[in-house]
């Protein structure tokens, strides 16, 4: 089977170091062409396998579509990507495209979920392998794994499990030729959606709650980034914590709307 890898980032360059380990190589990856840490390590996977490697700015091009027809895939996968596949793209695979998605089908849909997770204190999240269709997050799910959120889970952390499981499955489903199975969905399960995080959530506003305050920056930060404004400056806030102390003092210990939080990680902007 010919796969076409989609991917951006951590998710990607996990992927391929595993596929790289067992041996189970797309017949071409392709990423989008800014600099990243992680895509130089997809290129230098790709150049020790002699796998080729496409980075077009939009995954609409006609140009780019033309040229990977002349792979002859027969399937996608998308580690994900920052931009919605066109029909155009998306027939090219005739066993099937398939997208890995960092949350669970159908409840966490959207481009975000591990931060929506974090922020709305799911106990559990997980991932999704689902069949790609011009909706977005939806067609027959062929694979969920749920992941359990520790105590204190930051977004960042989150997205490392997720990055971890989907690279650990994806083999599979480079050499799985038939997609007859898939999981039927529970209709008790509530289809949910949420979107990019709006700019008063990443505002570090000390008339919320000092639970508002520490669920923003562990959802949000280091990106989009929860900002706070001080003395004419900004900061990112990266890490706070809850002060019971009251004799608890500092630069950095503030009052918030019903107790003491302290930052004790940021970074000028």
């Amino acid at each position: 089977m010919k796969v076409a890898l989609f991917g951006i980032h951590k998710l990607l360059s996990d992927s391929l170091a595993v596929l790289e380990e067992q041996q189970i190589l797309p017949r071409v990856v392709i990423f989008p062409p800014f600099k990243s840490q992680f895509h130089k390590i997809c290129e230098n996977i790709c150049e020790r396998n002699n796998i080729p490697f496409l980075r077009p700015e939009s995954v609409k091009d006609p140009e780019f579509i033309r040229r990977l027809q002349n792979f002859a895939i027969n399937r996608i996968i998308v580690a994900g990507y920052h931009q919605i596949f066109p029909a155009k793209l998306l027939i090219l695979a005739n066993m099937g495209a398939l997208n890995c998605h960092g949350g669970l089908l159908p409840e966490e849909r959207g481009p975000i979920p591990w931060k929506w997770a974090v922020y709305n204190n799911r106990s559990f999240s997980g991932i999704t392998i689902h069949q790609m269709t011009d909706k977005v997050d939806q067609g027959k799910i062929y694979h969920k794994e749920k992941i359990i959120l520790s105590e204190g889970e930051t977004s960042e952390s989150l997205f490392n499990k997720i990055s971890l499981n989907i690279s650990r499955c994806l083999p599979l489903f480079l050499k799985l030729t038939e997609l007859s199975e898939f999981i039927e969905e529970d209709p008790k399960v509530k289809v949910g959606y949420n979107g990019q995080v709006p700019e008063e959530l990443c505002q570090f506003d000390l008339l919320q709650n000092v639970l508002e305050l520490d669920r923003r920056v562990r959802a949000f930060s280091p990106r989009p980034g929860v900002i706070f404004q001080m003395g004419g400056g900004k900061i990112l806030v990266k890490k706070v914590k809850a002060i019971s102390d009251s004799l608890h003092n500092g630069k950095w210990v503030f009052d918030a709307a019903d107790g003491r939080i302290e930052i004790n990680e940021y970074e000028t902007v």
